[in-house]
């Protein structure tokens, strides 16, 4: 497990297996920190991860545009035949229903119902 903290952000990272990912996320989330998420992002993928489930619901601030580097990142992982999936809260799922943020990524309401995901619908690797 690896711990980053970086300008009021905190992003715990756990492989449950094979190449299966949870990056769980506290603090602020603004354009300056989503750097370092998405920069643990690109580490995890660069370990071969094909599912990840960011749990963005501790976060106490989201800005939409910072969450833009993680909607790059899901194309990337789609097209490689993977999967990244966002939890967030209520409050946070309506913004990005607003901003139409939610077309783009596929969201959950909770950890649990990501890994339920994951568990029922295997991957195929596309490569």
């Amino acid at each position: 497990m690896v711990e980053l903290a970086v300008t009021d952000l905190r992003t715990t990272t756990a492989e449950l297996g094979g190449s299966t990912y949870v990056l769980a996320v506290t603090g602020r989330l603004d354009p300056s920190s989503s750097r370092s998420l998405a920069g643990e992002l690109d580490r995890v993928l660069a370990r071969g991860a094909s599912r990840v489930a960011i749990d963005v619901s501790g976060v106490s601030v989201a800005d939409p545009p910072a969450l833009e580097p993680l909607v790059e990142r899901a194309r990337t992982l789609a097209a490689r035949g993977g999967e990244l999936v966002l939890v967030v809260d209520v409050a946070l799922r309506l913004l990005l229903e607003h901003r139409g943020i939610d077309s783009s990524l596929r969201i959950e309401r909770s950890l649990a119902e990501a890994i339920d995901r994951f568990v029922s619908d295997p991957v195929v690797d596309a490569s």
